[in-house]
């Protein structure tokens, strides 16, 4: 129908009537009152006319070629053409997330590619069938065989006009208006925001590149040139990066673990694990690859401690919150919880063959004394058995372990009695030999150095080894574990903690957190917790697939692939991933050239991969060196540095340990040395000038005063210092006794100088001795059967070879550093404090001799 015709036709100016007397009708459906035939109502030309008709009248603009007759309208009643409300209901705007913006970004370029591709078939195909002698077909049946093979509908007219235009397999022309940049520019643009954002992401600082920055940045390079809406610019740079770039949240970490967190350090560990792994027979090479066995899996263990917080208004089960409904016209008080202050500190971890180590429940209490500790006899009803073979003939049942202190967590003694009577009794067949040895990993926690556990452990066959500092939820496969174990752990207490509510009570005991662990009825409520948190997140498969994740045991070395944690620099391995950051910095490189010779400001995007700095040096193992190193250092940081990574029970780190005892006793004796010398010439002075009797010239008086050791003599004056003197002749007291110098100190002051350390001489030489005595002894109160057993064991050590307490001759001999300032020994001394720091910023990485 012509337009002309259409705005004088009476069907026409009805239907607009009929839309705007009823808001709620459709333009066909007006139509169809207006008695248009099926044909007219298909035409969409027609609708929209009718449609912008419609609006234009409705929003208060008369037509100029429409006439609404007053005697043609309706007579229908008001009720049912009554207008809308006067209140406007307006829509609020729903914002996408970063993360869905970019995806929707992703799907778009996507969209494009797989348009563009579509495009170049369907003109080729069409191009080829024109060709004489080919069958012939039309635009139609060419969309039709691309939509079955692409799933892209590429329009008729699209076809045909690229064919007409001698455009056959190529790309459709960009629609919209010409930008301020040529498509080169806007790919140089492109290529420099991403490669920056690569790099920052590899240098450990992608929680800097925000939206606003990287507009910033944008703003800054593209001063000198044309003004231009740099958000919508980065809006357009984003979606031609998109399917490289995502976008979301930043997972905060320290920045100690980002550091540490390295390919190369973790290389280095791993290097040492396999080297002790095979010489203490946990290992064996087969085929040129170092395999453990399925017996030694067993003995093989990590251990961590968790806090388990029964506070239910901070907890949080992980995962994707539960959506709430609630009224706007109503108050939303939120949801309830119980609310309590108590920690406990569970301490559990698995061997490599997946057997669960039974939990340890680290209490607090408020008791001064070991005598007035209590723990309540319902802890026990909640805790359960956990079964397990470990070093045991046969499988047995193991009950879980409690233990108390002020704060509820581990410390150097706890940690100690945790170690000898919760994991020790698991191996009753360990013995320092090979195949019987247990390896014990661990973090750097409170009381693994200490000196009497690691003596102790290390002469029953435990072996303590430590991971890389800072690398826990990379390298420590308990840290795994505990992530499934929390999240059903939180779901378990806000499970109870609703129905306690229900119930009236607001209050949770702390002596029923292993219900929490473990599952069972609360005898409060009688209500069960079905799931236990203990056996999601320690069953045999998901401690075997957390072993096998960290790479350890079985040795996979996985975490060195770990690219999403494991931080990489140029340099650090020769492998495809390097050469990937090679191309990136190339990328990058080449980006920012181009943009400075074409009068941008590329340094807002140059950013340079951190390369791998030159490593410390490891000391070689047994040298004065290395123990020098490990005697000096401060932390965990600086033991890695020293050794690469070894185990806590090595006998570089008792000797370590034994020479700065030894250094702290020679300080001592060097200024009881001191001091003796230099108060004998005191006295041989002093008696001088009493002899001799007043006066007394100042310097002279401050020499009798020191000689009675009185303090701050140096500063007095002439005054001070005569009445002082007065004052001890009036008393009429001798002057103090100083102390004497023997030749027994001078010689234990020569020994401790000049002989070498052995390992005979450290706290685990001196704890073998007392048992060789304690067994010398023992012998004469033995019966002849148990004699004879001792003879067989004797018998069989003689096939075997046994640790010498003394170093071989081809060892550099160990002395003490006479030249470093030593503290005086203690009573339990240890390389480090347990309050120390692994955040040095000094070098992290290391190099091996």
């Amino acid at each position: 129908m012509p337009t002309s015709s259409a705005k004088d036709d009476p069907r026409f100016r009805k239907a607009v009537r009929k839309i705007i007397e009823n808001t709620t009708i459709t333009v066909p459906d007006a139509m169809k009152c207006a008695d248009f035939t099926s044909d007219e109502i298909k035409n969409k030309s027609l609708n929209q006319r009718i449609r912008r008709a419609a609006a234009a009248a409705r929003g208060g603009q008369k037509p100029s070629s429409i006439a609404v007759d007053p005697s043609m309208m309706s007579s229908v009643s008001t009720v049912t053409a009554t207008p809308p409300l006067k209140t406007k209901l307006k829509a609020k705007k729903v914002r996408h997330s970063s993360a869905a913006a970019q995806q929707m970004r992703k799907n778009k370029v996507v969209d494009r590619e797989r348009k563009k591709q579509a495009t170049k078939y369907a003109t080729q195909l069409y191009a080829d069938s024109q060709m004489p002698g080919e069958k012939t077909l039309s635009a139609r049946e060419v969309q039709e065989i691309v939509v079955k093979k692409l799933g892209v509908s590429v329009p008729q007219r699209t076809i045909q006009r690229h064919f007409a235009e001698g455009r056959v397999g190529t790309s459709p022309k960009k629609t919209g208006p010409k930008g301020n940049f040529d498509d080169e520019t806007v790919l140089k643009l492109s290529n420099a925001m991403e490669s920056y954002i690569q790099i920052q992401q590899l240098n450990g600082g992608s929680g800097d590149v925000t939206f606003k920055k990287l507009e910033k940045l944008l703003k800054q390079c593209t001063a000198k040139k044309k003004e231009c809406d740099c958000a919508w610019l980065l809006r357009r740079l984003l979606e031609e990066s998109g399917v490289d770039i995502n976008a979301g949240r930043s997972n905060n970490a320290e920045q100690r673990r980002i550091m540490w967190t390295t390919y190369y350090n973790l290389k280095s560990w791993f290097d040492n694990w396999e080297k002790d792994l095979l010489e203490l027979g946990f290992a064996k090479k087969v085929e040129g690859k170092t395999v453990i066995p399925e017996d030694q899996l067993a003995r093989i263990l990590n251990v961590d401690e968790t806090c388990l917080v029964m506070d239910g208004s901070k907890t949080q089960r992980g995962g994707r919150p539960a959506v709430v409904f609630t009224s706007n016209s109503l108050p939303d008080l939120g949801k309830a919880t119980i609310k309590s202050s108590t920690a406990t500190t569970m301490i559990t971890g698995s061997t490599a063959a997946g057997e669960a180590i039974p939990p340890h429940f680290q209490f607090p209490t408020a008791a001064k004394s070991d005598e007035r500790e209590r723990i309540r006899s319902e802890v026990d009803r909640f805790t359960v058995k956990v079964k397990g073979k470990f070093g045991c003939a046969e499988e047995k049942e193991w009950p879980c372990t409690i233990a108390m202190n002020e704060k509820g967590g581990m410390d150097e003694k706890e940690f100690m009695d945790y170690f000898f009577n919760s994991l020790v009794p698991l191996y009753e067949d360990a013995a320092d030999v090979p195949g019987k040895r247990v390896m014990v990993k661990v973090d750097s926690g409170p009381g693994r150095l200490n000196p009497t556990l690691l003596s102790r452990a290390r002469d029953i066959g435990f072996y303590i080894y430590p991971g890389v500092p800072n690398t826990t939820a990379v390298t420590q496969e308990t840290d795994q574990n505990y992530g499934p174990f929390k999240t059903q752990f939180v779901v378990n207490l806000k499970e109870l903690s609703d129905i306690r509510i229900s119930k009236g009570l607001t209050s949770l005991p702390p002596h029923i957190v292993p219900l929490f662990v473990f599952g069972g009825i609360d005898p409060d409520t009688g209500h069960e917790l079905e799931t236990s948190a203990f056996e999601v997140g320690f069953a045999p498969d998901q401690n075997k697939r957390v072993w096998i994740k960290c790479g350890a045991a079985p040795l996979s070395r996985t975490p060195l692939d770990n690219h999403h944690q494991v931080r990489r620099e140029l340099g650090d391995e020769d492998d495809k991933f390097n050469l990937k950051m090679r191309h990136i910095q190339s990328s990058n490189d080449l980006s920012i050239h181009f943009l400075n010779v074409n009068g941008f400001d590329g340094s807002a995007f140059k950013v340079q991969i951190k390369e791998k700095a030159k490593p410390k040096r490891i000391t070689v193992p047994h040298g004065q060196e290395r123990i020098d190193a490990i005697s000096t250092a401060s932390t965990h940081g600086k033991l890695f540095h020293a050794t690469g990574g070894t185990h806590l029970t090595s006998d570089d780190i008792f000797i370590a340990t034994e020479k700065k005892v030894r250094e702290g006793e020679i300080s001592t004796l060097t200024k009881k040395k001191e001091k003796f010398m230099q108060m004998q010439s005191v006295e041989t002075d002093a008696n001088e000038l009493l002899e001799r009797g007043p006066p007394y010239k100042l310097p002279e008086l401050k020499a009798i005063l020191k000689y009675h050791q009185v303090k701050g003599c140096s500063s007095f004056n002439k005054a001070a210092a005569e009445a002082k003197l007065q004052e001890i002749v009036g008393r009429g007291t001798h002057a103090p006794d100083y102390g004497d110098w023997t030749d027994a100190d001078e010689q234990k002051l020569l020994t401790l100088t000049t002989k070498p350390i052995t390992l005979g001489d450290t706290s685990l030489g001196r704890l073998r001795t007392v048992k060789r005595m304690e067994l010398h002894a023992a012998i004469n109160h033995m019966s002849k059967e148990e004699r004879e057993d001792l003879r067989n064991k004797m018998n069989a050590a003689d096939d075997m070879d046994v640790d010498v307490d003394v170093e071989p001759a081809s060892i550099v001999p160990i002395l003490p550093n006479l030249a470093r300032e030593s503290t005086p020994p203690t009573s339990a001394a240890q390389l480090f404090p347990d309050e120390m720091s692994d955040g040095e910023d000094d070098g992290i990485q290391v190099e091996a001799v």
